[in-house]
């Protein structure tokens, strides 16, 4: 059984996705599609397996460049055939590759985060801690959040606020003005970003935008069930104990 192309187009049209969009992800799915029929003994979509998928992005590094758009898109269409082992693993490759080129490029500044008070920020860059990963290194317990709120001269309340901010930022797409949003909600920390529905979260992420105003448009509940699923995968590691 080959690729559902006409069932597929209709899934990402309930999604709202954008015509180029669409076409963008029936592409990407048929060039995987034509790559398994070529190398992987005429295999289709449908039947695909984990290391298809991998042997299949490691070609496209050496043929094609950065594979990001295609795991993304490859992701999509898991999620529309339920082929969720490969919806999972494409997630990760992408989580990894992105990490990969963070980790190569500008880190990510504190100042550069919706709402984040500048003389907080002024303080913190004092004693070494310019960007979400010294951030998430120096108070990743509540006695380094006490010794690093009093050292700097921070009250405890901000300091805590900049460690949650910190660790939702371990969030694909949860940055600047994003990563404020979802703090505001009360959904504050990965751990219960995990454990949202996605439907529910979408509501409280209206609320808090309909009063604050911080995007133009509400995150949608596509995107919000990628949070969830992407707080599901990462690991602890903040100890929020008093």
């Amino acid at each position: 059984m080959t690729m559902d192309e006409e069932g597929f187009r209709s899934f990402l049209k309930k999604q709202r996705r954008s015509d180029g969009t669409i076409q963008t992800c029936i592409d990407f799915t048929l060039k995987f599609e034509q790559y398994l029929e070529k190398h992987r003994k005429e295999k289709t979509v449908e039947i695909a397996k984990i290391a298809d998928l991998e042997a299949f992005i490691d070609w496209g590094k050496r043929e094609i460049g950065s594979m990001n758009s295609y795991l993304w898109a490859l992701g999509r269409y898991f999620e529309y055939s339920e082929q969720e082992s490969l919806r999972k693993r494409t997630n990760q490759m992408r989580q990894s590759e992105i990490a990969k080129k963070r980790g190569k490029g500008k880190k990510l500044l504190l100042k550069k985060i919706h709402g984040v008070k500048e003389e907080d920020v002024k303080k913190l860059e004092s004693a070494g801690v310019s960007d979400t990963k010294a951030m998430l290194a120096s108070g990743r317990t509540h006695e380094l959040r006490v010794e690093l709120s009093k050292r700097i001269g921070v009250p405890l309340n901000r300091t805590v606020e900049l460690v949650k901010i910190a660790d939702l930022t371990r969030i694909v797409d949860i940055k600047g003005i994003r990563v404020r949003l979802l703090y505001d909600t009360g959904v504050d920390t990965v751990e219960k970003v995990a454990t949202q529905d996605p439907e529910n979260l979408r509501e409280l992420t209206i609320k808090v935008n309909e009063v604050e105003k911080l995007l133009k448009r509400h995150p949608t509940l596509v995107e919000t069930t990628y949070w969830i699923r992407q707080a599901k995968e990462l690991d602890s590691i903040v100890d929020w104990s008093d």
